[in-house]
């Protein structure tokens, strides 16, 4: 398994965990498919679209996406994309054109459907996600460059946490819940309780500001991490969280 950088800068910290050996509960396994959407418009409102089906917590999947940069660009069609092909074992696509940047959004807050522009901080119902698991695994089967990915875990309006990590290629990934506490950033009423899940997002290339990002994501589940771990010395820019070896999916 590849590490998550920590891109948020934090003071030196250690968090051990514990957990017994328990099966994988399933986020997004992208089976179902959704057309991809394609932003070739500098314009600030971005593209968005609503997806129902089996392999999608809270049954229900959303997707936005949004160029940013250079308008110059726009008359010859250059575009930023999301989208999910279900071929085969099913993959979240994001890229960008060549020139261009702009940051895509996957968000899980059950059936909600008054606009991308809200989100439901409470849509999933409080499902507990600390019950069988202790951190979010994600398999990167494409990744061409290093770019921030950020993801947003909501208990309600006001207690949530927000965690921007780097990608570093492909790989399966291990973010664990207690670097959600030690590096995030939280809502004014406080962090994310995860016995009790509202909502969740994923932000890929925060703030759009990388150029011709390419990837790929296969699989989006929360795990338990068998044994003990240590998050240890999480120091200025953190060296990392946790990276293990699991065969893939």
């Amino acid at each position: 398994m590849k590490k998550f950088a920590a891109k948020l800068a934090v003071a030196a910290a250690v968090v051990a965990m514990t957990a017994s050996a328990q099966a994988a509960a399933v986020i997004d396994n992208f089976t179902t498919g959704q057309a991809q959407l394609a932003d070739s418009t500098t314009n600030g409102l971005g593209l968005s679209s609503t997806v129902s089906g089996a392999g999608i917590l809270g049954g229900y999947r959303d997707l936005y996406v949004t160029k940013l940069g250079d308008g110059n660009d726009d008359a010859f069609g250059s575009a930023v994309r999301i989208g999910v092909n279900p071929a085969g074992t099913g993959n979240l696509a994001f890229s960008s054109d060549s020139g261009q940047n702009g940051y895509g959004i996957v968000r899980w807050d059950g059936a909600h459907f008054d606009g991308f522009s809200t989100i439901d901080y409470t849509g999933l119902g409080g499902v507990n996600f600390a019950s069988d698991a202790n951190g979010f695994e994600i398999k990167v089967t494409n990744a061409d460059l290093n770019f921030p990915f950020t993801i947003n875990a909501y208990t309600d309006a006001t207690h949530w946490t927000s965690l921007t990590v780097i990608s570093t290629g492909p790989g399966i990934y291990f973010i664990p819940f207690a670097a959600f506490g030690v590096l995030g950033t939280h809502g004014s009423g406080g962090a994310v309780n995860f016995g009790s899940i509202g909502a969740l997002e994923a932000v890929i290339n925060t703030g759009g500001t990388i150029k011709d990002v390419d990837l790929q994501v296969d699989l989006v589940q929360r795990v338990p991490e068998p044994g003990s771990l240590a998050l240890a010395g999480l120091a200025l820019m953190g060296a990392g969280l946790v990276r293990r070896r699991k065969s893939a999916k």
